[in-house]
């Protein structure tokens, strides 16, 4: 797997079309199945729940403080459909690629994974 780069739209691109590539994302649950939340840089009211484009980015974080989490797929259809409104009524930020210590958000992020999906023809399962 080639090590994402220092450019963030670069790694966002890249996580975006292997998502769709690999028909989901990635996120840390942990044995009784809670979500990893960071908190975001941006407010300290607000919570970001970090996603990766594939298991081996998750699974790097899984050490340390870290070590009680395991990597989960998220289908891509639930995490548009679902995940994506939930978050968004949760007041909860899309955290994409964590590399270098810190969590890069993209609070906008569904709405480019369907501008991706949808010119290309692709439907997302949950879609209607």
């Amino acid at each position: 797997m080639e090590p994402l780069s220092d450019d963030l739209q670069e790694n966002l691109d890249r996580m975006i079309v292997e998502s769709l590539e690999n028909g989901c994302v990635w996120g840390l649950q942990d044995a009784e199945e809670n979500w990893a939340l960071v908190g975001s840089t941006d407010s300290d009211t607000i919570d970001v729940i970090p996603f990766w484009s594939n298991e081996e980015f998750a699974q790097a974080l899984c050490n340390g403080d870290w070590d009680i989490y395991k990597p989960v797929p998220i289908e891509m259809g639930e995490f548009l459909d679902e995940w994506l409104p939930g978050m968004h009524s949760d007041v909860l930020m899309v955290g994409a690629l964590r590399f270098a210590g810190r969590v890069r958000k993209r609070v906008g992020l569904r709405h480019v994974f369907r501008a991706v999906l949808r010119p290309a023809g692709i439907r997302c399962l949950h879609q209607r």
